[in-house]
């Protein structure tokens, strides 16, 4: 990655995960400048460990499902429907 940066190929370097592990691998040369996350009212574990680990480090977060795919909008009820093969259909009202 060092090269490509280097090179002007890409800005930035970064991974998509949940796992603080998976982060320490990764940024264990300091090869990655950011982070995307799942975070939002309904999911706030990387408040824990995730998020204190990347402002120590310095690295960019981009948040991943802010809304929850709609369902933290207010827009939607116990009555909504979704169709088949959308992913809210079996999410608990």
């Amino acid at each position: 990655f060092d090269i490509l940066k280097r090179d002007g190929k890409v800005r930035a370097v970064g991974v998509s995960t949940h796992d603080l592990q998976y982060i320490h691998h990764f940024n264990n040369n300091n090869e990655i400048d950011i982070v995307q996350l799942d975070y939002n009212i309904l999911n706030r574990k990387p408040e824990k460990d995730i998020l204190p680990f990347l402002q120590e480090k310095n690295l960019g977060a981009v948040i991943r499902g802010p809304l929850k795919m709609g369902i933290l909008t207010g827009k939607f009820t116990n009555k909504t429907f979704f169709p088949d093969g959308d992913l809210r259909k079996d999410w608990p009202n």
